[in-house]
């Protein structure tokens, strides 16, 4: 659900992704039954002249087809399930849409060409089509607002919650969980007799327009809000926790259910005149430039997962470590790793426990061209988990010339973009059949994970002892993207390039982890594999997660950190490491 097809190409092989989800219409991403909820509740609010147009039968059909948008078969079978015509399939095709998947899409063909075939079947008067076309814009306009698209939920619904650490129920990620409870229903309701039909407008272009753009204003309402919802995951929540969390749900359906009414009555509308818009290339690219200059306007405090993290480390007023971080933009529509979101936050939350200052460094800052350079006298460490680094040219001027000046970096890859001097000279891909996780969608490691051991060396070795580590959970997680995968190794070690890590599987061995070393003892680039540092998957001593919402690092991934940090600190500024009691 979302608009996944187009962005997994960073991720997965198509077809790889085709075998898997074309096996069912139900995504792991995004809601599952709340689509049924949505569409029935979009019923309940629909004009009666579109009502009465479709009739009972195809009411009942519309909340059965929800989740249409998910079936990844061609075009030209699911004629066999649905009302499609040929000349429809080949107006999907005209645009690039090979199933119904293309229906999410933020680009060719999307809710704009969804749109255009519901305003099509309305002047068609045809009901069967119309009720389709319905459910399927209902289910894509909801996805852009689905709570589990965001970061932190994302990460709690695929990863936190099968791994083997105590998580409480929690109200649910979906918005059938709540819409199934009286509270639920009450809030639901409540914010549902607030609405009063509206249109998009009577200008077809500009309708277009709207619906191209809009999904991002959709999942900025969804970022703001995410915390309220993880929140209900702790050990010992309040009843107004769990009650805002409840409405907060209610606020993401309800959102969905609007915009999506907003849309079919613009289409009813556009029908009574015989007006079919007409969708051309430019409207994607105007979009496209719309959503990036929101995204330059949009404050970093719209995600919640950073909620209370923005305002640096308490102690020295000079800034120390910087942390790169990311806008929330459309599910996996990602520069950097989507579950890095997650694992930044818990860094910056354990780097507060042990006042160790940092400074936060927007990435979309450092992506124009006019910014004030990054500066190593007041940052001397910059962090970054990096995953498939998709960055502009600007942000890659920008490091390179911080790396030139003397700025040192702790790279979590994920790729490692070649700042890393000698370091990424001696990053080569792994052979990926040893290695703990994988760019496969799915759980395709199970076999060799329990063979899986890391080694940690001098000078992690001094805190993390010289025993051999297994993975607790799995990493490689039957679904989801937050997946902290890493393809590469170090090989060969150089003079400069100390081992810090190793990886071995029976006979097979491989150096993972390694620094860059400065004449002086100090670390010039440190660089880690993402699955090294993600909280709970070498380190589970704590057993329960008291507060999901305010997630550290875990015992293995802070004394990976702090160590780190001491290396790449030059001696002259000794890294100052108390720890809050």
């Amino acid at each position: 659900m979302s608009t996944l097809k187009k962005h997994f190409t960073h991720h997965l092989k198509p077809l790889a992704l085709c075998l898997v989800l074309s096996l069912s219409c139900h995504s792991v991403f995004g809601w599952g039954n709340g689509h049924d909820y949505v569409n029935r509740y979009a019923l309940q609010i629909m004009p009666e002249e579109i009502k009465k147009f479709l009739g009972k039968e195809n009411q009942d059909k519309m909340i059965r087809w929800s989740h249409a948008p998910d079936c990844f078969a061609p075009l030209s079978k699911e004629k066999l399930k649905y009302p499609l015509t040929d000349s429809e399939i080949k107006y999907l095709e005209s645009f690039g849409g090979k199933n119904l998947y293309c229906l999410h899409s933020t680009r060719k063909p999307g809710q704009a060409a969804n749109f255009i075939l519901l305003v099509k079947a309305f002047i068609d008067k045809n009901p069967a089509r119309s009720a389709f076309w319905m459910a399927t814009l209902l289910h894509t306009v909801a996805d852009d607002v689905a709570c589990n698209h965001t970061s932190h939920i994302h990460y709690l619904t695929y990863g936190l919650k099968i791994y083997k650490i105590k998580i409480t129920d929690g109200i649910g990620v979906d918005f059938a969980n709540i819409a199934k409870t009286q509270e639920g229903k009450k809030a639901i309701t409540a914010l549902l007799a607030k609405y009063k039909p509206s249109t998009l407008g009577d200008d077809p272009k500009m309708v277009l327009d709207k619906i191209l753009y809009e999904n991002i204003l959709a999942s900025t309402y969804g970022t703001r809000r995410e915390n309220k919802i993880v929140a209900t995951y702790g050990a010992e929540i309040s009843p107004v926790t769990r009650s805002e969390g409840i409405h907060t749900m209610a606020e993401l359906g309800v959102y969905g259910i609007i915009k999506s009414m907003d849309i079919i009555n613009t289409a009813w509308e556009f029908s009574k005149k015989g007006t079919v818009p007409v969708l051309n290339p430019e409207a994607f690219k105007k979009a496209e430039k719309a959503r990036s200059d929101y995204l330059a306007k949009r404050p970093l405090k719209d995600d919640s997962i950073y909620a209370g993290l923005l305002n640096g480390g308490e102690g020295e007023t000079r800034d120390k470590v910087g942390i790169v971080l990311e806008r929330s933009r459309l599910m996996m529509n990602h520069k950097l790793s989507f579950g890095g979101r997650l694992i930044m936050a818990a860094v910056m939350r354990t780097l507060k426990s042990h006042t160790i200052p940092y400074s936060v460094i927007d990435l979309k800052k450092l992506d124009v061209a006019e910014s004030a350079p990054l500066s190593p006298k007041k940052t001397p460490v910059l962090m970054i988990c990096s995953g498939p680094f998709h960055v502009s040219k600007n942000v890659k001027r920008q490091l390179r010339k911080y790396v030139s000046d003397g700025g040192r970096v702790l790279w979590v890859g994920g790729r490692d973009g070649g700042f890393l001097g000698k370091l990424s000279a001696t990053l080569k891909k792994a052979d990926p059949s040893i290695l703990p996780v994988t760019k496969k969608y799915g759980q395709n490691n199970l076999e060799v994970l329990d063979k899986i051991r890391i080694t940690f060396l001098p000078p992690f070795s001094s805190v993390l002892g010289e025993r051999e580590y297994k993975f607790i959970n799995n990493p490689d997680t039957k679904a989801g993207s937050q997946k902290p995968w890493c393809l590469l190794k170090i090989d060969p070690v150089e003079k400069k390039i100390k081992p810090l890590a190793k990886l071995s599987v029976g006979e097979k061995n491989i150096l993972v982890a390694a620094a860059q070393m400065n004449s002086d003892g100090s670390a010039k680039s440190i660089f880690l594999p993402e699955y090294l540092l993600a909280p709970f998957l070498l380190d589970n001593k704590n057993g329960k997660l008291v507060d999901v919402a305010k997630i550290k690092l875990d015992g293995v991934g802070t004394k990976i950190l702090i160590s780190s940090l001491k290396m790449l600190f030059p001696k002259k500024e000794k890294l100052s490491t108390r720890k809050v009691r």
